[in-house]
């Protein structure tokens, strides 16, 4: 797959998510975006949500929910790294701790607000 390829499908999947899910934010971070990938790279994807909890993080039902959703998407049109293993990643992120990251994700979450290009 190229890389305009697997910049397509991202968008054709995140807006498949946005039908789903209601995400403040859906970023496409890695090595996609600076346009360091190859044949092999994987297509990284971040849901930014509200989260329910008292803190504004998201709470285990909601990662539930946006876990099942990911599966029951067509697998031919959206092959999730999580049911077989192929190159959709998808991680999930409260709003708060994007705005305002925990130490142990703040570098992480750093680069992604550098490099990542949103959805």
């Amino acid at each position: 797959m190229s890389h305009q390829e697997r910049i397509e499908l991202a968008h054709k999947t995140a807006d498949e998510f946005r039908k789903h899910i209601k995400a403040d934010k859906i970023i496409l971070f890695g090595s996609l975006p600076i346009e360091k990938d190859n044949e092999l790279s994987d297509i990284d994807i971040l849901l930014v949500a509200h989260g329910d909890a008292p803190d504004g993080d998201l709470t285990s039902r909601q990662i539930d929910e946006f876990t099942q959703i990911c599966l029951n998407l067509d697998s031919e049109q959206f092959p999730m790294l999580f049911r077989r293993n192929n190159f959709i990643h998808v991680c999930f992120s409260s709003s708060q701790h994007f705005e305002k990251p925990p130490l142990r994700q703040f570098m992480q979450i750093r680069k992604i607000k550098k490099h990542g290009r949103e959805l």
